[in-house]
């Protein structure tokens, strides 16, 4: 299902994966101050700052969190209806899970690249499928979020795969130049030193 936002919510801190002050936390009771739709949120503990972050807050995994309230926002989203299809939508920063949308544009199709609504609102992510509001995994969800539109990487990819070009005929170009100007200073080295001129012709006859 959609992740949940826990944006207000009142949580206590089970545990951390996180060293040093992390660990003096367990068990304390804060709020979330940010839910950006990654595993991760921010959590505030009143007068406590971590100044390993900007805005002085701790961040935990979900899972590491127990929600001592309702007062999310997602609580205030109304259920969807009327969508034809469920895009199933792979997505996590850490550990991927599958998340569920509401798909109204029935031509969007599974590995096409999409913006959804909710928490993860502004990242572009790809269709992992699409399958019927009946299937077992979502009959029985309260879908709350949507696939806003589908979006083309083309002209993206493109510019991506053309600088990549680019910079591989710069290096093949910067290589050529030296070996050019070596040669270059052999030759005008040869033309004023005999010497060297019989030196690089014994080099020329080996052939390395």
């Amino acid at each position: 299902m959609p992740r949940k936002n826990l944006k207000n919510a009142d949580v206590e801190i089970l545990s951390s994966h996180k060293d040093g002050c992390y660990q003096k936390v367990i068990g304390l009771k804060g709020f979330v101050a940010k839910d950006l739709g990654y595993d991760e949120v921010g959590v505030k503990f009143g007068d406590r700052y971590n100044c390993a972050s900007n805005e002085g807050l701790y961040w935990f995994s979900r899972c590491e969190l127990k929600i001592l309230n309702n007062h999310t926002e997602e609580n205030n989203m109304a259920k969807l209806s009327g969508y034809k299809l469920v895009a199933v939508i792979e997505n996590g920063s850490y550990s991927k899970q599958d998340y569920y949308y509401a798909l109204y544009d029935t031509y969007i199709q599974k590995g096409d690249t999409v913006v959804v609504s909710g928490t993860a609102k502004g990242q572009i992510l790809t269709v992992k499928d699409t399958i019927d509001p009946e299937d077992d995994r979502v009959k029985d969800i309260n879908i709350t979020e949507e696939v806003i539109t589908s979006v083309s990487l083309c002209d993206y990819q493109e510019r991506v795969a053309k600088r990549k070009q680019a910079e591989e005929i710069r290096k093949q170009m910067n290589k050529r130049k030296k070996e050019i100007e070596a040669r270059k200073d052999d030759e005008h080295y040869a033309s004023i030193d005999a010497g060297y001129a019989a030196l690089l012709k014994k080099l020329n006859e080996l052939g390395v």
